[in-house]
């Protein structure tokens, strides 16, 4: 046995051979390479073995790339720790401008020591054929839809453009039955990329129709099921999701399998300042398109349909039934946009810079519970307004008045008020005989509505454009 008890081995995988190098153990430990292996179970063997004699532990590791995981199951096979890199996680020296194999091991074989290097999942062969057969379906998927699109851009290049709805429908297919061209080699062309549609199709459907005969035997079938318990989430979605994710349980937070899938957001900051972009979109794209599809469901109202209801037969309770606040949520996305716990309704409309952020929370209408003289929910913003004084007007916040706009981020024609009561043009109070008014509060109350509009209706000529000056004698 030689000085240290543990050893890092790093392979520098290829198609026909394997460029090896170790790290012994300590900050002292020697760095050397030992040569290539071919690409073959025996001589990997071997190999492993020699180095199992000179040392107590091996710490074997290399890249996760298109040699499979063929290398990783041979030596744990063989009793030896493995670990498959994920080669976008590689440190990198900005200024390296020489890659060679041996380099790549050397350096994989530090970096594994240094304990720098970052393992993927690694599926066992069921999963793996699994996720194999789910991929294969999405292949047949992008080669339909390439194939649907080349004939598309060919009618387009001759002015055949249909125009009856959507495409591939049974209409769109009969229109398309119906097309001739005058020349043979266009003929021939046009009828070469039907035939290549239907082939494809055929295609998808007969590995979707073997998927649905394979998941049922898998083991991951009861989180398939699970899965499919929420909105949104076919079979194909949910065998899609649990293929390339895996056991979920292996990310200890949510925040860790989001960043798994790329949906958080990146950042780029430097001392105070804070830059952030768009998403990193640097995960597994696969599962991430899944779940983008399946989000798309929650645009509607919250509802148990047929379908959800078949799918969520013969589950456990804990999996049909919704948690507390979920169900709660649920029920307010159905009555609403707006439903905060607070029970409070945003009036009026936000200007830029934080002086917008505290004005926005300033601008809410309290809403009590339903009994005598309470406000219930869709009560019209108008009617509280209209029970405020001229200089507490939510609406006549925010910006300075302009020529387009009044007290709002809205033309004054399209405000939340004039929506709301679908004002008509009325006279101005100046203008009304004293004996043809009403009582005073009905008249401010009007009033205070008609103020809204006063830049579209025109300023009366007793008060010089201030309209405002007019509901003095009006409510006297």
């Amino acid at each position: 046995m030689g000085k240290h008890s543990e050893v890092f081995v790093a392979f520098d995988v290829a198609k026909k051979k394997h460029a090896v190098a170790i790290a012994e153990g300590g900050r002292a430990g020697e760095v050397r390479f030992l040569g290539e292996v071919e690409n073959s179970p025996g001589p990997i063997e071997r190999t492993i073995k020699r180095l199992a004699e000179r040392y107590d532990r091996l710490h074997v590791c290399f890249e996760a790339g298109p040699t499979g995981y063929g290398l990783y199951r041979q030596i744990k096979a063989l009793g030896h720790d493995c670990l498959v890199v994920a080669p976008a996680l590689i440190p990198k020296r900005a200024g390296e401008r020489i890659k060679t194999n041996r380099r790549d091991a050397v350096t994989l074989a530090k970096l594994h020591r240094a304990g720098e290097l970052t393992g993927v999942w690694a599926p066992d062969v069921a999963h793996e054929a699994v996720r194999d057969l789910v991929r294969a379906r999405e292949a047949a998927a992008d080669d339909l839809r390439r194939k649907r699109q080349q004939l598309l851009y060919f009618l387009l290049r001759h002015s055949r453009i249909y125009s009856g709805g959507g495409h591939w429908t049974l209409a769109h297919r009969r229109w398309l039955a119906g097309q001739k061209f005058e020349h043979l080699a266009q003929q021939i062309v046009f009828q070469e990329a039907i035939d290549a549609i239907e082939d494809a199709l055929q295609r998808l459907r007969r590995l979707e129709k073997q998927l649905a005969l394979i998941v049922p035997a898998w083991s991951m079938v009861p989180v398939v099921a699970a899965y499919q318990a929420m909105r949104g989430a076919s079979f194909l979605v949910a065998v899609t999701f649990a293929a390339e994710i895996g056991d979920v349980r292996r990310f200890d937070t949510p925040r860790q399998l989001m960043s798994f899938l790329g949906l958080v957001p990146a950042e780029r900051s430097t001392g105070d300042t804070i830059r952030r972009k768009g998403l990193t979109l640097a995960g597994n794209r696969r599962a991430r398109r899944a779940l983008v599809e399946a989000a798309w469901t929650y645009r509607y109202p919250a509802r148990v349909s047929e379908t959800l209801r078949a799918r969520r037969e013969g589950l456990p309770k804990s999996v049909r039934v919704s948690p507390p606040h979920r169900r709660g949520q649920e029920a307010a996305g159905r009555g609403g946009r707006y439903r905060p716990r607070d029970r409070r309704f945003p009036v009026g409309h936000r200007t830029g810079g934080r002086a917008g952020v505290r004005q926005r929370r300033s601008l809410y209408i309290p809403l009590r519970r339903a009994g005598s003289g309470a406000r219930r929910w869709g009560t019209p913003v108008a009617s509280y307004v209209a029970e405020l004084t001229l200089d507490a007007r939510p609406l006549d916040r925010g910006k300075p008045r302009d020529e387009d706009t009044e007290g709002g981020n809205q033309p004054a024609d399209k405000s939340l008020i004039n929506r709301r009561l679908s004002l008509r043009s009325q006279l101005c109070a100046a203008t009304v005989p004293s004996r043809q008014r009403p009582s005073a509060q009905p008249a401010l109350n009007h009033a205070l509505s008609l103020d809204r509009e006063h830049k579209r209706l025109g300023a009366c000529p007793s008060s010089g454009g201030n309209f405002a000056a007019n509901l003095i004698p009006f409510a006297t």
